[in-house]
């Protein structure tokens, strides 16, 4: 993958993302590789009753100067945030261009037949900030497409697209009515009620090399400081994540010991980013790419990366850590 564009021009949107006008350009071999690779793993933690925007967060290595995945670190089933991201950019970056949006729109139509509803969570910061110009623009590309407000109004609908976090414990962008009639109508809504697979237990299995810690004795856990992340199944935005080797040895004893019998807790391991340098600056980044899936089949939509620079990296690749993102990139049929 090639970085085109400057990843030093990064522009500041709403909420405080930072977006640059520059994005990687994938060959037709890594794009191939990348698809391969996801297509692999989804059929191994889904369900097939399963349908909506999934985004894989991708670690890489280069290897004879082509991009090679060596592991998936989340699965995110909250798309809607990238579409917002997109939207705001479009709308307010000159010189900002991605038909990101209008893929996800287009392959959405195709896929989800009937009445759709476009159902924004009342606490989301959605609703604080970019609900406007996300409703304007989805009105202006889906004419069918209900905006609804109200979980009052959503059983006439055949599907319901979620926006936001909807979970029993941790954050949620949804009051306890909303996430009450989003559960009972079960299938009917796009994408499951949790946003990241792992902690939704509709699904059949977890990420490659994903265990609770209860299940690690905490010997192993003290010795594989450098090998493991703690991250909570239920978190966000990076918040209370442990990486094992941005800590000295007595710290991270201090951490496990603290966490021992933590039931909410993943043990993940530690994924390696890759490097690119880009006018004299060296940059850490990951690859989002995301799909539609209706059961183990994906349609692909489109991608977009997250920059950390290197000397400030914490091992937490998210943009409320501290990364910024690229712009978007669409796949087209």
């Amino acid at each position: 993958m090639n970085i085109e564009g400057n990843l030093t021009h990064v522009e500041t949107l709403p909420l405080g993302f930072n977006i640059a006008l520059a994005r990687f350009v994938m060959s037709q071999a890594e794009q191939d590789a990348i698809f391969s690779y996801c297509e692999d793993i989804w059929p191994q933690v889904t369900n097939e009753r399963y349908q909506g925007l999934i985004r894989f967060d991708l670690a890489g290595t280069y290897i004879d100067e082509q991009f090679e995945v060596v592991g998936v670190y989340e699965i995110n089933t909250n798309g809607p945030e990238c579409i917002a991201l997109d939207i705001v950019a479009s709308q307010s970056v000159f010189g900002y261009e991605s038909n990101y949006t209008k893929r996800v729109v287009e392959v959405m139509r195709c896929n989800l037949e009937g009445k759709v509803a476009f159902f924004p969570g009342m606490i989301s910061s959605l609703k604080q900030t970019y609900f406007k110009q996300c409703k304007s623009f989805l009105e202006g590309e889906w004419p069918d497409l209900d905006v609804i407000t109200s979980q009052d109004d959503l059983h006439a609908y055949d599907h319901i697209w979620r926006w936001g976090d909807c979970r029993s414990e941790g954050e949620t962008h949804y009051t306890p009515k909303e996430m009450q009639v989003l559960r009972d109508l079960g299938d009917r809504v796009v994408a499951p009620y949790y946003d990241n697979i792992q902690d939704d237990p509709g699904f059949k299995g977890r990420l490659p090399g994903v265990r609770r810690l209860t299940d690690i004795a905490e010997h192993e856990l003290v010795s594989g400081k450098i090998n493991y992340v703690l991250k909570p199944l239920n978190g966000s935005s990076g918040n209370g994540v442990i990486v094992g080797r941005f800590y000295d040895d007595h710290a991270w004893q201090q951490e496990v010991q603290k966490l021992k019998g933590a039931q909410n807790y993943g043990v993940s391991p530690f994924l390696e980013h890759p490097l690119v340098q880009h006018q004299n600056e060296k940059y850490v980044f990951d690859l989002c790419i995301s799909f539609f899936a209706r059961g183990s089949a994906l349609t692909p939509i489109g991608y977009f990366s997250r920059f950390h620079q290197d000397h400030l990296f914490n091992g937490k690749m998210n943009v409320a850590q501290g990364a910024f993102i690229s712009s978007f990139s669409s796949f087209q049929e």
